[in-house]
């Protein structure tokens, strides 16, 4: 899902998949580019709040976790139980 002009556009937000019932927005993350600068922390914070203000609840899943046990991550998100945030912020 691509809004605010995606990721050419500064503001913009790219979702890497999407369910529509229930509505979640599940993006899979390296720990070694997204826990690289607090800039890139603060870029998915806001990439979250953003998206969460449009109506879409959005998930973060560790690519450690989409290779180890995928299924059981993706439960987890439908379910809205991994916390808040990228890295459970």
């Amino acid at each position: 899902m691509k809004q605010f002009g995606g990721r050419h556009v500064r503001g913009g937000a790219i979702v890497d998949f999407i369910i529509r019932s229930p509505y979640v927005g599940i993006n899979v993350q390296s720990k070694y580019y997204h826990n690289r600068t607090t800039d890139q922390r603060a870029h998915d914070v806001l990439l979250r709040a953003s998206l969460e203000a449009s109506g879409l609840r959005v998930e973060f899943i560790q690519e450690e976790e989409a290779i180890n046990s995928p299924d059981e991550a993706v439960r987890e998100a439908l379910a809205g139980t991994r916390g808040k945030g990228p890295q459970g912020i």
